[in-house]
């Protein structure tokens, strides 16, 4: 079997390119491309040996980084699944960072598809408007 995506952190991207002796260029010949996360950082995804940026969404609060990364990639898969192009998939996932990490606890959240409403200042809030590709979220406390 072989692996269609690859989502890593810059650790492990590192980590899968020293160990294979593959650039991510190289790897994104191989795969339909790798989306190496940054940390508060862009995302890069690379595309036929080419990178793009996706700008990081700014969080309102820093509570809790656990599980920003099983945020991004849920929020990518989602993507996948509605054949969206990468890069917007990882847009999502920056959304879906931002936030999750405004909640204590890894999966302390829900969420709904309407655009947010919510004063600055409320912990929720992690953009005000959607951006260009039309994505506006709301996370809830549970």
């Amino acid at each position: 079997m072989r692996s269609t995506w690859v989502t890593a952190n810059d650790y492990e991207g590192k980590m899968l390119s020293e160990g294979t002796g593959w650039s991510y260029a190289d790897i994104s010949r191989r795969v339909r491309g790798p989306v190496v996360t940054l940390g508060a950082d862009d995302s890069e995804v690379w595309v036929g040996a080419e990178k793009k940026h996706i700008p990081s969404v700014k969080a309102f609060a820093l509570v809790d980084p656990t599980g920003c990364g099983d945020a991004f990639r849920g929020a990518s898969l989602y993507g996948l699944e509605r054949d969206w192009p990468l890069a917007r998939c990882a847009g999502l996932g920056s959304h879906l960072v931002a936030l999750k990490i405004a909640q204590q606890s890894p999966q302390n959240y829900t969420l709904d598809g309407q655009e947010p409403d919510l004063k600055p200042g409320e912990r929720t809030w992690a953009q005000k408007k959607p951006d260009a590709s039309g994505i506006g979220l709301i996370a809830k406390p549970v």
